[in-house]
């Protein structure tokens, strides 16, 4: 077996994607958000081992929820200041993820949990699967939900999709430059700290090993 020496997949790269909210309404559900963020209620609509794409290695959902947790506490600590402030307890809204490059697509049950860590009333609609390819103005995920829980989780969600897909993007790229070798491109452990089990998900998403 060989490895590819040029770069680790790993390293810094990411793709762009942005959050666009399209519509706001009072909300009515009823639905309370978690401020205190302890305890950390996690949604049961956490993809299943069906939705992963076949041969991408599955990160286990207690290891996923504690990377999650330690980037929300990193990057609200126990709350989101701006957003209690400035947003009507009551407003919801729907927004969505659209990709502003072209890559392959990584991330997505580490940016739902996200939004479910933070509230478990917010709904989560995938568009796209982890592995596949994506086109700047694609629709990635459509978020809705309370206004103040969307917004304090959008930030850790998309740096989630945006470094993970960054990661399978580059994978990819290396795996077709050596497709007419015996050449294999595998991870190593050059991995953010903190980060290892998602980031090896992610060379595995772009055809890695």
């Amino acid at each position: 077996m060989m490895k590819s020496m040029a770069s680790s997949p790993t390293s810094c790269h990411t793709i762009l994607l942005s959050i666009f909210s399209y519509l706001s309404t009072p909300a009515g559900s009823g639905v309370k958000s978690n401020p205190s963020f302890l305890p950390y209620p996690v949604s049961s609509r956490i993809a299943s081992e069906n939705d992963y794409r076949k041969g991408a290695m599955q990160i286990d959902r207690v290891t996923l929820k504690r990377i999650v947790e330690a980037a929300l506490l990193e990057d609200i600590g126990h709350g989101d200041i701006t957003a209690m402030l400035t947003v009507p307890d009551d407003r919801r809204s729907t927004a969505v993820i659209i990709a502003k490059e072209a890559g392959v697509l990584a991330g997505m049950d580490a940016a739902e949990m996200a939004f479910a860590v933070v509230d478990d009333g917010v709904r989560f609609e995938r568009c796209m699967n982890d592995g596949d390819r994506v086109s700047p103005g694609d629709r990635i995920a459509r978020v809705e939900g309370r206004s103040r829980s969307r917004l304090t989780g959008e930030r850790v969600a998309l740096n989630f999709l945006q470094r993970l897909s960054g990661i399978a993007t580059k994978t990819a790229r290396f795996v077709e430059l050596v497709s007419e070798t015996r050449a294999r491109i595998v991870d190593t452990r050059k991995t953010t700290p903190g980060l290892r089990a998602l980031e090896k998900y992610a060379v595995r998403v772009g055809g890695g090993s």
